[in-house]
């Protein structure tokens, strides 16, 4: 397959992606999107729609993700600036945190078995302007086990005019189908039975075994009526017995349907933790929502500082990012990132240590050479960890001087650098040992 069907292919997953999310389809236009940008990552119409749609769920973290990606792709004439400054402005990074925590506290409520306070979080989400998928997927699955199904039918219609076809609502939904289809059934069975007194004896038996019992009572009487002994002898040799017999099997019929149910219920219960325990594993992820959407947020005003050149300001923002809870693509871009502020930071940091050593200030070199080892300890080879050990030896900070000579040592043994420093180790243990003994 040549460049341009790859483009057109990207292409045309994309337009698909716009027909299904007209049509509310969000789920179905990220599997669309997401083949799009397989087939092309730099398509930015594809990467900004699918930070669209991941907003419209409420996935806030995900979709300024793809934002920063497509504008890391294509920096001029992005409608990503249009929908980050619109995340930074009107207080919506601190709506997403806001709901980032109440949806952790509903976990955690959920965990303890507090379904009410659980309840009282989820409802705060989606009441404030915001339609969170998650908040939807847990709210229903508590009113499923507390069951509640008419709530939870709400809830789930709430979700699908958000997104038709999601794949955890649409299994809840089947699942309340199921539920109805059981309770049908079983008022079926109850409207098909007749509950009657037979002197002392509580008799069950279906409606047509009834009417079958009523003829042969009428038959009885008039038996009755044409002959008493007969009559008698009949209903206490055959219709009696008859009954009991039947009652003994209707009753033994119950008990098995009763332990049928039992079952079905246990088994509906041991699902629903099932699906609790699968739901909790699946968003394990969002513990960490408020952490994740600013260092995210991080990551931006660190592209902008080192675009401006600010590479202080950019090194400060980096380093308060969080690099586990970024994605692969936001790592790629922090990695380039660090990669360029680091180096900056490097060249000029260690060109003031050195001055700073020439000059006599031998402090300001030691504190200028800590922070080029802070960044890359074998900086040139191990040369700026020996001149930090140099500069210790001016302070008379002996102790250091000797510790650093010898990690230059244990780095690069066999190296003139690593033999050098060993002799420098060995002559600074001597003019400590010469200042201990004044």
């Amino acid at each position: 397959m040549d460049y341009n069907k790859i483009l057109n292919k990207s292409n045309e997953l994309y337009n698909d992606a716009l027909i299904k999310a007209g049509v509310n389809d969000l789920s179905g236009a990220i599997v669309s999107l997401k083949e799009s940008l397989k087939n092309n990552k730099k398509n930015t119409d594809a990467r900004n729609l699918l930070g669209l749609i991941f907003y419209a769920r409420g996935n806030y973290v995900d979709a300024v993700a793809e934002w920063v990606i497509s504008k890391n792709y294509q920096e001029e004439n992005n409608r990503a600036d249009v929908y980050l400054k619109e995340m930074r402005s009107a207080g919506n990074m601190e709506k997403a945190d806001q709901n980032a925590e109440r949806y952790n506290r509903a976990l955690h409520f959920c965990k303890e078995g507090n379904l009410d306070l659980a309840k009282v979080q989820l409802k705060r989400i989606n009441s404030s302007n915001v339609k969170d998928m998650e908040a939807y997927r847990l709210l229903a699955l508590i009113y499923i086990k507390e069951k509640n199904y008419n709530e939870a039918r709400k809830i789930i219609k709430a979700a699908q005019q958000v997104d038709v076809n999601d794949t955890v609502i649409l299994r809840y939904k089947k699942e309340l189908k199921d539920i109805e289809k059981t309770k049908k059934s079983k008022k079926k069975k109850k409207a098909d039975l007749v509950n009657f007194s037979d002197g002392n004896d509580s008799v069950i038996m279906t409606r047509a075994a009834f009417k079958d019992f009523s003829d042969g009572s009428r038959t009885a009487i008039i038996n009755i009526v044409t002959g008493i002994i007969i009559g008698v002898l009949f209903c206490y040799f055959l219709v009696i017995p008859t009954i009991k017999q039947n009652a003994r099997n209707k009753a033994t019929n119950s008990i098995i349907n009763a332990n049928e149910s039992a079952t079905n219920s246990a088994n509906s219960v041991s699902e629903l933790k099932d699906q609790v325990s699968n739901l909790k594993k699946e968003l394990k992820k969002y513990s960490a929502k408020s952490d994740t959407a600013t260092s995210y947020d991080q990551l931006i005003q660190a592209k902008n500082a080192v675009d401006a050149g600010d590479m202080t300001t950019a090194s400060t923002l980096i380093s308060q990012i969080n690099l586990d809870l970024l994605s692969d693509n936001a790592k790629n871009l922090y990695n380039t990132l660090s990669g360029s502020v680091n180096n900056e930071l490097l060249v000029s940091t260690i060109a003031t240590a050195r001055s700073s050593y020439q000059s006599g200030d031998y402090q300001a070199a030691c504190d200028n050479y800590k922070k080029v080892i802070e960044i890359q300890e074998n900086y040139e080879d191990g040369k700026a960890l020996y001149e930090l050990g140099q500069s210790y030896e001016k302070l008379s900070d002996f102790d250091n001087a000797i510790k650093t000579y010898n990690r230059v040592n244990e780095l690069y043994p066999d190296a003139a650098i690593g033999k050098k420093a060993k002799s420098a180790a060995d002559k600074a243990q001597a003019a400590k040992d010469a200042a201990t003994n004044q």
